[in-house]
């Protein structure tokens, strides 16, 4: 009953969900560590962009709105760094002198502290967990309604 209570909650804040992704969500809720294409995935949900097809496909798609991608492979374990560096890009954070002069993940995940998204001293090189990421998620989200 739980497991079910969190899905409704996050399916409430992306509102992007339908059926054929139900299985992806609850299979990542239950990762210990999320991956590099998970969260491409999501941030993709966000937009509204198809998601299917291979993982340079949707990196293709993620690039019509990101910048900066850091090279990954696509089951690489998702770090906060990781996760700050397509964050920032994703709401349009100037960010302060250090991020801005050399856009890496320690200085964006100090970005997403001062924003409230993450909470204060997350060491950048943290690894995220699937609920962890979908909780993250509808964090960006919300702050992007803002």
């Amino acid at each position: 009953m739980k497991k079910f209570v969190f899905i409704i909650i996050i399916l409430s804040g992306i509102q992007i969900l339908q059926a054929q992704d139900a299985d992806f969500i609850d299979n990542l809720i239950l990762k210990k560590n999320a991956s590099f294409q998970d969260m491409v995935v999501l941030f993709l949900h966000l937009n509204n962009i198809e998601q299917q097809g291979t993982f340079e496909k949707k990196l293709e798609n993620l690039k019509s709105f990101i910048n900066k991608i850091p090279v990954r492979n696509p089951d690489t374990e998702l770090t906060v760094a990781d996760f700050s560096l397509i964050s920032v890009q994703y709401l349009k954070i100037k960010g302060g002198l250090f991020y801005m002069a050399t856009k890496n993940g320690r200085y964006a995940t100090r970005e997403l502290m001062l924003a409230g998204i993450l909470p204060d001293n997350t060491s950048e090189f943290r690894k995220i967990s699937g609920e962890e990421l979908m909780t993250l998620i509808r964090k960006v989200g919300d702050y992007a309604k803002k």
